[in-house]
């Protein structure tokens, strides 16, 4: 588990196949020293264990699912990659419940700065939309930010200079994609409100009632 807080920013040195799998290693500077062979690391939104690490450096298998629902399909070294490590209990929660299980990529439809500050608008399918609210969390690249609206396949997301710097988000522009997870608490209260299944009231139930 993750709070959207990132730590650091790395960069990917080597990506490559190993048994069938997508294997990447990262520079971490200043980063590794309390992280073990195992550990959770939310790379770019992503919760990936750590196969092996050097001083400054770790290496993370992705499987295919992963590849397929994040920005990993594209991803290429050089790249810089948002890193957070996971949540240890008792310390601090800044942002809300990241679990690094993204839904979806986003493709940035606009990327505005306003005196530093930076909005963001971001293209989503309709079926993660539903979990988005207005004032909510959601996760970007593994960033927590809070929503400033949505629409029916968008929502928007404001950067204080402070998370933009400190973050990859400040050098994304219109077509580029990201990782997003929607609120897991969103997601559990749908369904348990039953929003998940398809509705019984259908043309045909409303004619044979005589609507």
């Amino acid at each position: 588990m993750f709070t959207g807080i990132i730590e650091s920013v790395g960069v990917i040195l080597r990506i490559g196949k190993k048994s069938g799998n997508l294997e990447i290693e990262i520079e971490a500077l200043n980063f590794l020293d309390d992280v073990g062979i195992g550990d959770s690391i939310s790379v770019d939104g992503i919760c990936l264990s750590v196969c092996s690490k050097t001083g400054e450096s770790f290496c993370a298998n992705l499987l295919a699912e992963t590849v397929k629902r994040s920005t990993f399909d594209s991803a290429c070294a050089g790249r810089k990659v948002n890193l957070e490590k996971s949540l240890k209990s008792g310390s601090r929660f800044s942002g809300h419940i990241v679990t690094g299980h993204v839904d979806e990529t986003g493709e940035i439809l606009e990327a505005k700065n306003y005196s530093g500050d930076m909005e963001l608008k971001i293209k989503i399918r309709p079926e993660t939309v539903k979990y988005i609210v207005e004032k909510g969390s959601v996760a970007v690249n593994g960033v927590s930010l809070t929503v400033v609206n949505e629409g029916k396949d968008y929502f928007t997301v404001r950067l204080i200079p402070l998370t933009a710097g400190k973050t990859n988000l400040d050098k994304v522009r219109k077509g580029n994609k990201v990782n997003i997870e929607a609120d897991i608490l969103a997601k559990y209260a749908a369904k348990a409100s039953g929003r998940n299944k398809p509705s019984k009231i259908t043309l045909k139930f409303l004619k044979e009632k005589g609507f």
